[in-house]
């Protein structure tokens, strides 16, 4: 990222791994293109303007946190479980993805849940 900043200031980069959004930006990068952003749009918000601020504990902290729901997406496989926690949050009506993706393993749905529960509480 840092040399492609280099080589063409001028040019808009993005990041594209969620988990390490916040070092796509101290690298150079203008922002993030990430799918868990629909879930925690506010905590990538956190990064950008903890570094900002130069308060770049802050800003691995909150990292962190993204990571620990990106491990239990992985776990669960991302599109689905994401989808599952869309629809725990009341954003979409139905919890499944398309064909060829199957729906969740169901032991996942409680932590999953429990993830949705614990994003809204957090936003609010």
């Amino acid at each position: 990222m840092e040399q492609i900043r280099r080589a063409h200031p001028d040019l808009v980069l993005y990041n594209g791994y969620d988990e390490i959004f916040a070092s796509g930006l101290l690298a150079g990068a203008d922002g993030g293109i990430g799918s868990t952003y629909n879930i925690m749009g506010w905590r990538y918000q956190g990064i950008v303007q903890a570094l900002r601020e130069g308060d770049v504990a802050k800003a691995q902290r909150l990292q962190t946190e993204c990571n620990k729901v990106i491990d239990l997406l992985i776990k669960t496989g991302v599109f689905r479980g994401l989808k599952t926690v869309l629809h725990y949050m009341d954003v979409v009506s139905v919890p499944l993805c398309r064909k060829p993706f199957a729906p969740v393993d169901e032991k996942y749905l409680p932590a999953l849940k429990a993830l949705a529960q614990q994003l809204m509480e957090e936003k609010a």
